[in-house]
């Protein structure tokens, strides 16, 4: 009976110093081991932020290159740099957007690469710590 008893106390304290560890307090290599866990992750979701305002702003090239694309080529537009509005023709931004979008998707590839990259590293951190989150499955 006392190896039953051991067996689910030490089982206890090891559910307790592996959630954030009310009764218990961390030592400074497991705190380490966390911080390092939370940069992770925070990279991670700077990476997904980035990417997605890059798919927005291809997005946003895209429907306005369909518009130009159905006018005139001599026909005036309007093209804000930086805070100014400047005149020009559709013949001469077109090719400028066409090339933005461009350099955009090669952008979002990159970023989803090192997402992925990003996401391996933190697979392989968890893995490496033996770190569990509360509520998922291991």
């Amino acid at each position: 009976m006392t190896a039953a008893k051991s067996t689910s106390s030490s089982s206890s304290q090891q559910s307790s110093a592996s959630s954030s560890g009310t009764s218990n307090k961390p030592n400074a290599k497991q705190d380490e081991i966390v911080k390092g866990f939370h940069k992770l992750r925070q990279e991670q979701h700077v990476l997904s932020e980035k990417t997605s305002d890059l798919k927005s702003r291809i997005s946003e090239h895209k429907s306005v290159i369909a518009a130009l694309e159905k006018v005139s080529k001599d026909r005036k537009c309007y093209r804000m740099v930086d805070q100014a509005l400047v005149e020009r023709k559709v013949e001469d931004v077109l090719p400028e957007l066409v090339l933005m979008r461009s350099n955009l998707e090669n952008s979002v590839s990159v970023l989803q690469q090192k997402l992925e990259e990003k996401g391996t590293e933190l697979v392989n951190y968890k893995a490496k710590f033996d770190i569990r989150i509360q509520g998922e499955e291991s």
